[in-house]
């Protein structure tokens, strides 16, 4: 997008998932409800692609042949992806487009996301000891670096917990202006 605006110095549209110089490249709803986010990112995808569908007479159709005429013709061509898509589910899709060599990957709800082996291995999901509640789930830190692991040491604070700490180290403030805010009953 910025890449779009700096070369024409017009403010992009709104697109949701889509791609605004590739097609297809976006996420499409399959016969479960369930999302999948393909990258059609070049002539010879697209081939692939449409095999995957099980449509290979759109690979050769001159409407949709080139990336540039895909763009053209937009519209239509998602119009119908779009019903093709809700044929199959989400998974039947990944299946097919995974074995057809097409980039793709499944749009997880919240449900599917910590489930997932990659994240699992990634260490997304941990659990840290919580003061009031017990054990709770976390998403772990996202960075990773070989020689230095990084880990979540503490849990999140309780109200107010660092009220004190961040008037008096952060915001300046003497221990007698937090005590009178306090009595007001600011904090």
């Amino acid at each position: 997008m910025a890449a779009n605006y700096f070369a024409t110095g017009e403010a992009p549209k709104r697109m949701g998932s889509a791609h605004p110089n590739i097609v297809p490249y976006q996420c499409f709803e399959g016969r479960d409800g369930k999302y999948i986010i393909i990258a059609v990112g070049n002539d010879r995808i697209w081939k692939d692609f449409c095999k995957a569908l099980g449509f290979e007479k759109l690979a050769d159709d001159e409407k949709y042949v080139t990336n540039r005429k895909r763009v053209e013709n937009r519209n239509e061509l998602i119009d119908k992806l779009n019903k093709i898509f809700l044929t199959k589910t989400r998974d039947e899709w990944l299946k097919a487009l995974t074995e057809n060599n097409v980039p793709c990957g499944p749009v997880y709800g919240m449900d599917e996301i910590f489930t997932d082996p990659q994240v699992l291995h990634r260490e997304m999901l941990i659990e840290i000891e919580h003061p009031t509640i017990g054990r709770i789930k976390q998403i772990g830190i996202p960075i990773k670096f070989s020689e230095m692991p990084l880990k979540i040491k503490t849990p999140p604070p309780l109200l107010s917990q660092h009220t004190n700490e961040i008037l008096q180290n952060w915001l300046g403030y003497s221990i007698d202006e937090i005590n009178k805010l306090k009595k007001e009953d600011v904090i």
